[in-house]
């Protein structure tokens, strides 16, 4: 089966892979002079895309080579049409590298900010209420054994709930439903 090119700008992209997709603008057909150009920023990294005409549309294609060199996180994106000295923002969002899991040279966390903070307060809940530790700092909250309740158990419960809308986010991405979510069909009898 051959590959279908998306129409529309990805969500989520994997660094390493070829990566297309293929944009019409009625507005700024490619046949009339428009390119369609692509800005990805994070706080660490700036990636510049480019299009190519493919009729009136833009198609953009990215060597596996090229993104393979792209650091893994989420960036602003904004798409831009230009002809000449005119520029217009056609496009802006949000999307996310993932990590290209064949080429890491040895582990690899990918656990999210909301999960590595979630392992983080457990595990010192763990060790409080063990007593192997009497006080640690997580993210420059100091948890005692004193204020362990009132303070340590309230942001477990808060990070629990960020990480399962992560989950949920990423399982609707995928096509699937959010846990504790059923679909029902109904059949119409005759």
């Amino acid at each position: 089966m051959a590959h279908q090119v998306p129409t529309s700008e990805p969500d989520t992209i994997t660094a390493g892979d070829l990566i297309t997709w293929k944009i019409s603008h009625g507005d700024y057909p490619a046949g009339d002079g428009w390119a369609l150009s692509y800005a990805l920023t994070s706080a660490t990294a700036l990636i510049s895309i480019t299009s190519s005409a493919s009729g009136d549309d833009h198609l953009i294609s990215v060597a596996a080579a090229t993104s393979a060199a792209w650091v893994a996180g989420t960036y602003a994106i904004q798409g831009y049409a230009t002809n000449g000295s005119a520029r217009h923002l056609v496009y802006k969002g949000d999307i996310k590298i993932l990590p290209d899991l064949a080429a890491a040279s040895g582990g690899l966390d990918n656990r999210s900010h909301v999960k590595k903070t979630l392992d983080l307060l457990e595990a010192a809940m763990e060790s409080l209420a063990t007593g192997t530790m009497t006080s640690t700092s997580i993210l420059g909250t100091t948890y005692t054994r004193k204020n362990m309740v009132s303070e340590l158990i309230p942001a477990i419960e808060k990070y629990k709930v960020f990480y399962r809308q992560e989950q949920d986010a990423e399982r609707i991405q995928q096509g699937k439903s959010p846990r504790g979510v059923h679909r029902i069909h109904f059949m119409q009898t005759r």
